[in-house]
């Protein structure tokens, strides 16, 4: 055999190579995608079933109080997952996802909420926001993180924040904690990047917290009428993003009391 059928038979080789691990890569994406298309259905039937089952039994509110209707509103999805926290809902969007809080911010970023390897991962709360039963008191920013799934899925329509249309016209989001419903408006969206520290979340007093208030104020793309101060509590939700190397999209909200 010539030096030159050696070569070619090298480079034939190589290219086979490379076509057998794509076609292997492209069939575990697929895979993976259906598989957490799938999960996700299954766990928003189990839960808006859990809710209207709730509902049809608010006739009896009297004898059954509130935290433990709550509480039977979460078991559904604590069958599944017990680090689940709550339910994340914006409306004109895809983002209608259970939220898990781990024991820190790496496993949740290639595991589903049953806790299975995936690529999508989950959306997850910060580690360091604990507690709940009394967070209004005791957290001041909590933050939501979730992959920039190009399909659109997880924190994929983040990015619709990103228009000035839709930031003015979908202001309220739904993050019910614990089973107890809580909505929030957005008053804050822009491109950073990790040098910015828009996840602390402790603040050693109002003067502090109102800093931070007005610094992601002053990053937004667009302002509005939305007014936050240290009697706030804020939700972030943070995503990837694709404008520079590390850049992140980060959208704020306040509690409305």
């Amino acid at each position: 055999m010539s030096w030159k059928s050696r070569v070619k038979h090298v480079i034939f080789i190589i290219f086979l190579g490379i076509f057998i691990y794509s076609t292997v890569m492209l069939g575990y994406w697929l895979i993976d995608k259906t598989l957490n298309n799938i999960l996700n259905k299954q766990v928003v039937s189990i839960y808006d079933k859990s809710k209207i089952e709730q509902r049809n039994a608010a006739g009896n509110e009297k004898l059954i109080p509130e935290e433990d209707r709550r509480r039977q509103v979460m078991e559904p999805l604590l069958k599944i997952n017990g680090e689940i926290v709550g339910w994340l809902n914006i409306a004109n969007t895809r983002i209608n996802y259970p939220v898990v809080r781990g024991k820190d911010n790496e496993f949740y970023l290639n595991h589903n909420i049953e806790k299975k390897s995936s690529k999508y991962g989950s959306v997850f709360m910060d580690y360091r926001n604990r507690d709940f039963a009394e967070f209004a008191e005791s957290g001041k920013n909590i933050i939501i993180y979730g992959h920039n799934m190009r399909d659109g899925s997880m924190f994929g329509d983040l990015n619709l924040y990103k228009k000035e249309k839709f930031f003015r016209e979908n202001q309220f989001i739904n993050f019910d904690i614990l089973g107890k419903q809580y909505k929030w408006q957005v008053f804050s969206a822009y491109v950073t990047n990790p040098g910015f520290n828009y996840i602390k979340t402790d603040f050693k007093n109002s003067i502090e917290f109102n800093k931070f208030l007005e610094s992601i104020r002053q990053k937004s793309r667009y302002t509005n009428e939305v007014i936050a101060d240290a009697n706030d509590i804020i939700l972030t939700l943070s995503t990837c993003s694709y404008e520079f190397k590390d850049a992140r999209f980060v959208v704020h909200s306040k509690l409305i009391k």
